[in-house]
């Protein structure tokens, strides 16, 4: 999905040590905090394969610095009071599409290539679902549909009546517009045209500006904070990590555990505060009854 699109048809012989960085680069400006890591990993021994086998004569790889994960990035989400604060302010903002966008965002926790691949036939506004089967991306200067990465990655979501409501309104919109939509987008930028992540995260950013909250890309605004809140509230690392469409639990585990380790904590703590008002109820008739008439 990243590789791919900027190396695939490069010889490898030609590839440097400042374009390798360069798309590190990129893509941590895309808001994908772990993904530059992984390019770097794939990269380094896919490199080192070719090496071996005579393709190369040296990797580049040696002379790549490395991404780093920043710790304090990676913890980033909005709190609920942010959210909330978001969420009002997109009750009165004006631009039907950036609106539809943010609030099957925060709703969902989809990723930005799966929200901006949700086609209308993938949605029931009736019953306010709408099913996540696909991710949006380029392929030869064309938009396409791809399949998602595994069968979990496959949900259905539940929308709230203000999402029901602004997709409605991006319906209406895109009957009136001039622009074709071959593929049935059911969110499409102000222009009419389909969502890219740079122009989705700078327009994503402006309205977090806006509202008063943190400025965060997408991913981190969408994924982050709906899985901190999911394990915030008591949901399961199992059902948290169907609901993100994480291939494994252990993934989500890796990602998020720490916060799931909150609500278990206060989920003893209950059971203990629980355990001690019963034995002191019981000690308490234990008296009565012992006590003389």
């Amino acid at each position: 999905n990243h590789l791919k699109p900027h190396f695939g048809k490069r010889r490898l012989a030609d590839l440097s040590a400042g374009e390798i960085e360069a798309l590190y680069r990129r893509l941590e400006d895309k808001g994908l905090i772990r993904t530059p890591s992984y390019a770097h990993r794939v990269l380094s021994i896919a490199l080192t394969e070719a090496v071996r086998l005579g393709h190369m004569a040296n990797s580049p790889m040696a002379r790549v610095k490395g991404p780093k994960i920043d710790s304090k990035r990676a913890e980033s989400f909005h709190t609920t009071e942010e959210t909330v604060k978001l969420l009002d302010h997109l009750k009165t903002e004006q631009d039907s599409a950036i609106k539809a966008l943010m609030l099957l965002g925060i709703e969902t926790g989809a990723r930005l290539s799966e929200l901006t691949g949700i086609t209308w036939q993938v949605t029931d506004l009736e019953n306010g679902l709408l099913a996540i089967q696909a991710q949006l991306a380029r392929e030869n200067s064309q938009w396409v549909l791809r399949a998602l990465k595994t069968g979990k990655s496959e949900r259905i979501k539940v929308l709230s009546p203000e999402a029901v409501a602004a997709l409605k309104v991006e319906r209406a919109r895109q009957a009136v517009g001039a622009n074709a939509n071959p593929l049935g987008l059911a969110l499409l930028n102000e222009e009419g045209r389909p969502w890219d992540s740079t122009h989705a995260n700078i327009r994503v950013k402006a309205i977090c500006k806006l509202a008063g909250v943190r400025e965060f890309p997408s991913h981190t605004l969408f994924r982050h904070t709906y899985a901190t809140a999911l394990l915030k509230s008591g949901v399961s690392l199992h059902d948290a990590s169907r609901e993100m469409g994480h291939s494994s639990v252990n993934l989500t585990a890796n990602l998020y555990g720490h916060h799931a380790m909150e609500s278990t904590k206060r989920a003893a703590a209950a059971r203990n505060a629980y355990l001690d008002q019963t034995r002191a109820q019981g000690k308490k008739k234990g008296e009565s009854a012992s006590a003389p008439e």
